[in-house]
């Protein structure tokens, strides 16, 4: 047989991280990441025939930060956020000219922000740890066929978790996690998006 496909990813990027100490109490730490993408994609058919030819390349930013609180000296809060971007190719090798697919080159990259508020103490000369920690995350510009055969563009997906945590030393005694999410309308459809039912 003559057909295959052949998929070439390439990332490269530059990182910067720093923490600062501002006093005995607080704590702030952030970090800037550019990383530039290059992907191509090549398939053929069974008489090897070139069916897909693609490329795509671009610049993007992503980030984190955080501030943390010290209210003893075992026992602390803090808050986060952190975003990751996944451009079109990068997650399985794949171009696609489809235009209702993630790994289309037209297609804006997905991007996923991470909320995290949380704090930890410790407790009986810091023998037992315990955590509390709420996350958020929203998916943006997420591409996927709906049940009733129309394709959607997700705006958001909002998913909150919270883990409670306590251990000592390196053993875990109770950990609970509970996930809430919204069963609000999460889809927005585009009239030239939808494709017959």
């Amino acid at each position: 047989s003559l057909a295959y496909s052949r998929g070439r990813p390439n990332t490269v990027g530059v990182y910067a991280f720093d923490t600062v100490e501002l006093g005995a109490r607080w704590q702030l730490s952030g970090g800037l990441r550019w990383e530039h993408y290059d992907a191509a994609f090549k398939a053929a058919d069974l008489t090897g025939a070139l069916t897909t030819d693609l490329t795509t390349n671009d610049g993007l930013f992503s980030g984190k930060a955080g501030v943390l609180y010290r209210l003893t000296d075992a026992a602390n809060v803090y808050l986060s956020y952190g975003s990751t971007v996944t451009p079109p190719g990068t997650a399985n090798f794949t171009l696609s000219a489809q235009p209702n697919n993630q790994n289309n080159p037209n297609v804006k990259p997905q991007e996923s922000r991470n909320y995290e508020v949380g704090g930890k103490i410790g407790v009986y000369d810091n023998r037992l740890s315990l955590s509390l920690a709420a996350f958020r995350t929203d998916n943006e510009n997420v591409v996927f066929t709906a049940v009733v055969s129309a394709i959607a563009a997700v705006a958001a997906v909002p998913i909150a978790l919270v883990i409670a945590l306590a251990g000592g030393g390196a053993t875990v005694v109770v950990a609970a996690i509970f996930a809430l999410v919204p069963v609000g309308p999460l889809l927005r459809f585009r009239a030239d998006d939808r494709t017959p039912g």
